[in-house]
């Protein structure tokens, strides 16, 4: 066979009128040069039908050809050219389907959700599924689960009807083996079995189920109660950390939106591990910190509308914040190098750091040969979601501790940890950093505002799901900080409705409808 030269990767519009294309990023010049609006590039993943091969390589997969037979005459080819042109993207995906399909779901999930990071102890996002379902991809259950989330990916990307049929097939039938296996004790603490449920919950989120009441993903209580069954991550279960990663990620979009922050704190049995990794490091000061917007939003119920929370109470808030102050300032002394590199801003600005500038000088003296990672980031903009509600808690609080003490009003905390008597300015300043930083993932993994079109939202070559779904708390805390400009808001609005029209998670298109999660505020 003749190799036919390299395939053409410039802009579509440069591909259609056959010209060269500088393929630059986000627009090509010959575009610019003309005036016209880069539309970008195709998605360069690529629909194949399989079959399996005969004879003696029976069990081995091998591609199947769109064209069984060529043309024989120029009109023929020419009418052929005629005819493929016209057609839409949803049929040619149509068109190839092979009747089980279940191979090409599995590889378009690999594609956009299994994301690999070589340098960061993050790993990347579900980089243990493949060897997961190699080895336990035998129990129906978790198999199930496991097509019941493929499926429903690829259909969101080709819209047809049988994926989502297929989907829902699936979704039922792991949902009915699930439960029968939770009537076992023994099956409770299986990897396969907690995999399944994690599945299930994603499933709820690609679908947009229950979404539309604004309530809690269904899946989460009982993924929080499995944690506890599971207990403490152990170091010589190959899959335990990896999943209780994964986990927590899950349950701290849904709390955090839902403002049930209950399921945003690691189970009590996590604070008594001795030598944690970086990623349960970072979990658990994240589940502290949701931990405290959880008892500020209690001590506000308690009280009416008009009241501010008691003096004692608002006291030992304030105390309890700055403890947590200092848990940061820990965390951010003892972070990989790898990870400093990823909280370098774009544009120079220091990091905010609750003791000292210390954390920001060894940011900037990490060698810039370290580059960032799409999934390290977008893993870090949990962590500064986070610090934002806290901040902002804390912020609150101050403001009415000082109603209540008068001009005169001081905690003595403040000065131990280096602070002004008038915290405001260093927690107002720490808001504003993180959210530039939010807003800098959010340009860098996904995409950005159409130059043309302020409110479209323009995705990356090589935008994946997995970077869409992670970042949702992170933009939805942006959207609702009554502290971030306009270009901000603008810009996190427009990504939570790319990642929930365009990229399939239908939960992200409730928070930004009116009256439901976009007209909440992040406690």
């Amino acid at each position: 066979m003749v190799f036919p030269g390299k395939l053409s990767s410039g802009c579509v519009l440069c591909r259609k009128r056959k010209v060269k294309c500088d393929e630059g990023k986000p627009g090509c010049q010959r575009c610019s040069t003309h005036g016209v609006s880069c539309p970008g590039y195709p998605d360069s993943f690529a629909f194949r039908g399989y079959e399996l091969a005969q004879g003696s390589t029976a069990g081995k997969l091998k591609v199947v050809r769109n064209a069984r037979s060529s043309p024989s005459s120029p009109r023929e080819l020419k009418q052929k050219k005629v005819d493929s042109a016209k057609m839409q993207p949803r049929s040619t995906i149509a068109s190839i389907i092979p009747e089980d399909s279940e191979l090409m779901s599995l590889c378009y999930f690999h594609h956009h959700h299994v994301l690999r990071v070589q340098r960061s102890p993050c790993e990347g996002h579900l980089a243990f599924f493949p060897d997961l379902f190699q080895e336990r991809g035998n129990d129906p259950c978790f198999k199930h689960a496991v097509l019941s989330v493929s499926y429903l990916t690829l259909f969101h990307r080709a819209r047809v009807p049988k994926f989502q049929i297929n989907a829902r097939r699936h979704y039922g039938v792991a949902l009915r083996l699930l439960n029968q296996a939770l009537s076992f004790s023994q099956a409770q603490v299986r990897d396969e079995i907690f995999a399944a449920s994690l599945f299930l919950s994603m499933f709820s989120d690609l679908s947009g189920e229950g979404a539309t009441t604004g309530s809690l993903n269904p899946h989460i209580p009982g993924i929080y109660s499995l944690m506890q069954l599971r207990g403490v991550p152990s170091r010589s279960n190959k899959y335990s950390r990896r999943l209780c990663g994964w986990a927590y990620t899950q349950m701290q979009v849904q709390a955090m939106i839902r403002r049930e922050f209950r399921y945003a704190c690691m189970p009590p049995s996590f604070d008594g591990i001795t030598r944690p990794c970086t990623v349960i490091r970072s979990s658990i000061l994240t589940g502290k910190l949701s931990d405290f917007c959880m008892q500020v939003t209690v001590a506000r119920c308690r009280t009416s509308a008009s009241s501010p929370i008691p003096a004692d109470t608002l006291h030992a808030l304030l105390v309890q914040a700055c403890t947590l102050l200092i848990e940061l300032h820990n965390w951010q002394a003892t972070i990989p190098d790898h990870w400093r590199n990823q909280y370098e801003n774009p544009t120079p600005a220091p990091t905010p750091s609750p003791l000292s500038e210390h954390a920001a000088a060894d940011s900037h003296s990490t060698s810039e040969s370290s580059a960032r990672d799409p999934w390290t980031t977008c893993f870090l903009a949990g962590v500064q979601a986070a610090q934002i509600s806290f901040y902002q808690q804390f912020l609150d609080c101050w403001e009415e501790w000082c109603f209540l003490q008068g001009r005169h009003a001081s905690l003595p905390e403040l000065a131990v940890l280096g602070l002004p008597d008038d915290p405001a300015m260093f927690l107002l300043d720490g808001i504003a950093y993180l959210v530039e930083v939010i807003c800098a993932t959010v340009t860098s993994t996904l995409g950005g505002l159409d130059a043309e079109a302020r409110h479209r939202f323009r995705l990356h070559e090589h935008a994946k799901l997995a970077n869409g779904y992670t970042l949702l708390w992170p933009m939805w805390v942006v959207v609702n900080c009554p502290f971030a400009d306009p270009d901000q808001i603008m810009l996190c609005r427009a990504a939570i409705e790319c990642v929930g029209s365009t990229m399939g998670y239908k939960l992200a298109l409730h928070l930004i409808e009116p009256g439901r999660g976009g007209g909440l505020t992040p406690d």
